[in-house]
């Protein structure tokens, strides 16, 4: 999806959140989308802004209900469009969006058992 040219460095919060070094967890209001010119990122972002807490959190994650709920609400789609399908490469494609956010700085990220927690962040260039 995109180079990553270098390992990112990423520090871990007192919660056991791994977040890139130098940025900042933020609330849905503070969260910037990331690659305005690309057509999936600000898919990705805005559905993850609607699918966070007031808080920036999305604790126990289901990569599924995201997909079905706010991936289709942030593509805007119309009442007598197709429905979205959720397979393999969806999934693949979601998750390679999720790790370069987190390398940027746009996510931070936790394991929580069979699941996983995620924070909307700001990068520290922004």
């Amino acid at each position: 999806m995109r180079d990553l040219a270098t390992a990112p460095s990423f520090e871990t919060t007192a919660d056991g959140f791994s977040l890139a070094a130098g940025s900042k967890r933020v609330t849905p209001a503070e969260f910037p989308t990331p690659s305005p010119l690309e057509l999936v990122m600000p898919v990705v972002a805005e559905a993850l802004r609607l699918a966070a807490a007031d808080d920036g959190s999305l604790l126990d994650f289901d990569v599924r209900a995201f997909y079905d709920v706010h991936v289709t609400r942030a593509m805007e789609r119309e009442p007598d469009d197709p429905p979205l399908r959720y397979d393999a490469f969806t999934s693949m494609t979601l998750m390679d969006a999720f790790y370069w956010l987190e390398a940027k700085g746009y996510l931070a990220h936790r394991g929580n058992g069979d699941s996983y927690d995620y924070w909307l962040a700001r990068p520290a260039s922004q």
